[in-house]
């Protein structure tokens, strides 16, 4: 699955056009329809927990999840799927992501160590538990990364609108300014003592 990712993606990196733009489209809807249908409509007659072929599920559906990431980065007009998957709503969700997937455990360690069980029948502790999980990673996103990934860019010259002294000679020269010694560009420090 790695490696079909990386070759995926190596092949849309390089500005992928196709011929027929259409059907690129309609290509890369129909991908993912695959996997849609595959996930809601593949019977589990125990009606509990797939126990014994998940793995060979789940890979199965890597090639149709490359077909359609590979088939929507073709230029020309972008497929349904993609415009629903670029709704603003889906991609705030989406910058929150790693955030969730970094705190699940321990807020639900948190949330067993009040007493609060989120498995079934406590549907309730469920949804307070997603809430307070997706409302945490907002706010750490939000007003902490963010912040500090802008400041860190700012700071190291990676920020094109960034009007430092260090950036300019870095681009004066052609070179990248993440790569310049911290004092590149700058008259030597005289310092009060």
């Amino acid at each position: 699955d790695f490696v079909l990712g990386v070759a995926v993606a190596e092949l849309a990196s390089s500005s992928y056009s196709s011929s027929n733009a259409r059907r690129s489209s309609r290509l890369a809807d129909a991908a993912l329809l695959v996997v849609g249908l595959a996930c809601f409509a593949t019977p589990n007659p125990s009606l509990d927990y797939r126990t014994g072929f998940e793995p060979l599920f789940n890979h199965a559906l890597a090639p149709f999840l490359a077909a359609f990431l590979f088939f929507s980065s073709a230029t020309g007009p972008p497929a349904f799927a993609s415009r629903i998957l670029a709704h603003p709503a889906l991609d705030a969700l989406g910058r929150c992501s790693f955030q969730v997937y970094l705190f699940q455990w321990p807020l639900h360690a948190t949330f067993q160590l009040i007493h609060l069980e989120t498995s079934p029948p406590f549907g309730e502790n469920f949804v307070a538990f997603a809430l307070t999980l997706w409302l945490l990673a907002a706010l750490y996103e939000t007003f902490l990364e963010r912040p500090f990934v802008a400041h860190l860019k700012r700071r190291f010259g990676d920020d094109p609108r960034d009007p430092s002294p260090r950036a300019a000679t870095a681009a004066a020269r052609g070179t990248d300014a993440s790569l310049q010694p911290p004092d590149a560009g700058h008259p030597p420090a005289t310092h009060l003592v």
